[in-house]
């Protein structure tokens, strides 16, 4: 097996690379060009969550510190324009990406921009495949100086990481659903709830979520084998991991089709590019396409060699820790562990998990507003679940992140009071939403415009309220009779206000 791992890493990727490269390019364009429309309503200084607000913040809390403990390019600048600038560049440098010119300052840049956002980003950009972006991104640096390297061993290096990081990414899902004790997963009844309750559907998940217990529990069966099972074979020969690359690629695509997971399922399917290699590639029509480019100039080739090594360094040491688990945490020296931390910090090492517990329920938040106090309108979002007969989005690669947000909250409102105390809980509303439910007070036109309609366009409303509503999928045949996707059956009141509301 040693044998077949070290050929493994040696085999031939160039192309490989190339292609990874140039996709990465296309996630970033879809994470970038996503928050060109929200930047402004989710962090601008007009928005929800402002990022001067948060930056004063932090700057108080930890003083010389917070530059470090808060790595962005914020710090020079944080008005709506230094916003616009910074995503607007991303979509241009991730062109430039997939085009395949400049890749290593690319590459390079588009790491730094996205940590910047993702630094100052708070719920908004809390998200795993946020993190997954930037340890993907990270390692991409390293994969655009191949060409500055002439001998084998950066290639195996990053080939290796590539491996890991896959192996970790799919193997920890499956094992966090075992591990939580979610009798859902145990008993296999998991996907009977998954397609109803997932935050944001597509169309398919009406039919997904019609599918007979027996065969949904054959599928949720299959998941767990896929993620558990499959993994291991991306340390095995050639063929093995070839056909472990191909499965999970489906397993993507199958996810893809019932739900909108921004750009989780393209990422997820290009970091499986590297289990690939040019023997592979050749025999697809990218060949050609992805002739290589003629090799840098010497002047840059130590440097890009050495810079590509410590880089290396970097994530092998995130490796091993991540490997030891808590003997690192508790035994390593302090510069080590301040080391990790910043690591961590920089989304170089992260940990991943999708669904370990499921949830059984729909609960969705109808935010209405009244000028009486006695009738009210409902705000409507542009993609999350709200009226009865409409239909499920296709959004993704887009990912609606205050639509997704209010699912979180959907969560935190009903799994505590003021209406469900049984369950024993006791949350209040998160300082976000408060926050949001502020600027809809105000009348704020950069948090409106991330909402489909706006019931009060001539003032903002005297009083405001969030309602809570239970949400189940309608089975085909319901769909058809009725032309409702949902039922729905009402909850509560989750948040009232008054006339004069400030929730700052």
């Amino acid at each position: 097996m040693r044998i077949y791992l070290i050929d493994q890493l040696n085999s031939e990727r160039r192309v490989t690379y190339n292609l990874f490269l140039r996709m990465m390019g296309c996630v970033y364009f879809c994470a970038f060009f996503s928050l060109v429309f929200q930047i402004r309503g989710l962090l601008g200084s007009d928005g929800i969550l402002p990022v001067s607000t948060y930056l004063a913040a932090v700057q108080q809390n930890n003083g010389f510190l917070s530059y470090i403990g808060c790595p962005t390019l914020f710090w020079f600048s944080c008005d709506n324009t230094a916003l616009y600038v910074l995503t607007i560049s991303g979509c241009l440098l991730a062109i430039c990406m997939m085009a395949g010119r400049f890749l290593p300052l690319c590459a390079l840049f588009l790491y730094i921009m996205f940590l910047s956002i993702t630094s100052v980003g708070q719920e908004f950009l809390s998200y795993q495949w946020d993190m997954l972006l930037l340890q993907v991104g990270f390692l991409a640096i390293i994969a655009s100086l191949l060409k500055t390297d002439k001998s084998k061993i950066l290639p195996a290096l990053v080939t290796a990481f590539f491996f890991y990081l896959n192996f970790r990414l799919i193997f920890s899902s499956g094992v966090c659903k075992i591990a939580s004790g979610d009798p859902t997963w145990a008993n296999l009844t998991a996907l009977l709830y998954h397609f109803n309750t997932q935050p944001l559907p597509t169309p398919l998940a009406i039919f997904a979520n019609a599918m007979p217990e027996a065969l949904s529990k054959v599928v949720c069966f299959l998941t767990l084998g896929i993620e558990l099972l499959i993994p291991l074979f991306i340390w095995l020969p050639r063929r093995c991991r070839l056909a472990a690359a191909i499965i999970l690629a489906l397993l993507q695509v199958a996810i893809a089709l019932t739900g909108n997971y921004g750009f989780f399922n393209l990422l997820s399917a290009v970091i499986l590019l590297p289990l690939l290699d040019d023997d592979f590639i050749a025999r697809t029509p990218f060949r050609k396409f992805l002739a290589t480019k003629p090799e840098l100039g010497s002047k840059f080739s130590v440097a890009g060699s050495i810079f590509g090594y410590v880089l290396s360094a970097i994530v092998l040491f995130n490796c091993l820790a991540e490997f030891s688990g808590r003997l690192f945490s508790e035994f390593a020296p302090a510069p080590l562990r301040f080391a990790r931390a910043m690591s961590q910090t920089c989304g170089i090492s992260n940990s991943y998990g999708l669904f370990a517990v499921m949830t059984l329920e729909r609960p969705e938040i109808i935010v209405e507003g009244s000028d009486d106090g006695i009738n009210y309108r409902a705000y409507q979002f542009r993609y999350k679940v709200s009226r009865p007969e409409q239909a499920p989005p296709i959004v993704a690669p887009n990912q609606p992140r205050l639509d997704w947000q209010m699912w979180f909250e959907s969560l935190n409102a009903t799994y505590g009071e003021p209406f469900s105390a049984r369950r024993g809980l006791n949350p209040s509303p998160s300082p976000w939403f408060i926050a949001f439910l502020t600027r809809l007070s105000e009348g704020d036109r950069a948090v409106l415009d991330l909402l489909a309609s706006n019931p009060f366009n001539e003032k903002p409303p005297k009083y405001l309220r969030a309602r809570v509503v239970n949400y189940t999928m309608a089975s085909p045949a319901d769909l058809l009779a009725t032309g409702r996707w949902w039922k729905t059956a009402e909850l509560g009141t989750y948040v009232q206000t008054g006339a004069g509301f400030s929730g700052h």
